[in-house]
């Protein structure tokens, strides 16, 4: 989004708010679910981010990335939801994208992570953030956030191939 389209963001105009959505809201979608495991909770939770941003929109960095903002947000009113529901979400609750039938395993393996590892894998495998900006949106120091890789990625490995041995 370029810096006309965030002033004009941050004044409150319909237009620049309709296209900032449109432009970020299945990304906002794929962050929620990944971390919530359920589409109707992450439905809510990005309902809930965008009328934070809405809300605090002059508040928006112009020198800081508005999808970290974002993000941060969306993170946030899930973490917020996970507290207040007070839930723990199975497996069977993780939702396979059409088309990922071949990943089941995989997928399987992810939302069995906890949650410190799970959210790090999927921002940077699945939505493709670096480990910077990963950093930023957590707000986690960047060895950290590498540490929680490796462990996530270890785990991972170790699911699949316990997995593969009890199908052969």
């Amino acid at each position: 989004m370029h810096k006309g389209m965030i002033r004009k963001l941050k004044k409150g105009d319909r237009d620049a708010f309709r296209m900032f959505y449109e432009e970020t809201s299945d990304r906002a979608f794929r962050i929620a679910r990944s971390i919530l495991q359920n589409d109707s909770l992450a439905d809510d939770a990005v309902q809930e981010s965008y009328i934070r941003v809405y809300r605090f929109r002059r508040t928006i960095d112009d020198t800081k990335s508005l999808d970290a903002w974002l993000n941060r947000i969306v993170i946030n009113e899930c973490y917020r939801l996970l507290e207040r529901k007070k839930r723990e979400f199975p497996t069977e609750h993780f939702q396979i994208q059409s088309g990922d039938a071949d990943y089941k395993d995989l997928w399987e393996a992810v939302a069995n992570l906890d949650e410190i590892h799970r959210t790090p894998i999927i921002l940077k495998y699945v939505e493709g953030y670096t480990i910077q900006e990963i950093s930023r949106m957590l707000a986690v120091n960047e060895n950290t956030i590498k540490t929680r890789l490796a462990t996530g990625r270890r785990y991972l490995r170790r699911f699949l191939e316990h997995n593969e041995e009890g199908i052969q």
